[in-house]
């Protein structure tokens, strides 16, 4: 016979706690930590760690609001690949034309 067995519904669905993502908690605790270990000992540590950490939180969770899933990481992405992709050594400046463009500019 088969076996019926009860499945969760929201398969699908993003993993967050408290409207973020678990990146964009690792990148929060990783701030945090990084922070901690150069200002964890001065007596400013509440507004050098605390502040900035709770600060970026807080710009995570408003700016993320109505963004898909995994924004932050896309975004990061587009902006530090290459502003340009070539097959060509030197870049987007060099260019092979055709015979027909060279004949057609008088350069043949």
């Amino acid at each position: 016979m088969l076996e019926i067995s009860q499945v969760n519904r929201s398969l699908d669905r993003k993993t967050t706690i408290l409207w973020l993502e678990l990146v964009d908690i690792f990148i929060i605790v990783t701030t945090a930590s990084v922070l901690n270990l150069f200002f964890g000992q001065t007596g400013f540590k509440t507004y050098l760690v605390y502040l900035p950490a709770l600060a970026l939180t807080i710009t995570m969770i408003l700016t993320k609001r109505g963004k898909p899933e995994n924004f932050l990481l896309h975004f990061l992405r587009y902006h530090l690949k290459p502003k340009y992709l070539t097959c060509f050594e030197k870049g987007p400046d060099t260019y092979i034309y055709s015979r027909a463009v060279y004949k057609r500019r008088g350069l043949l």
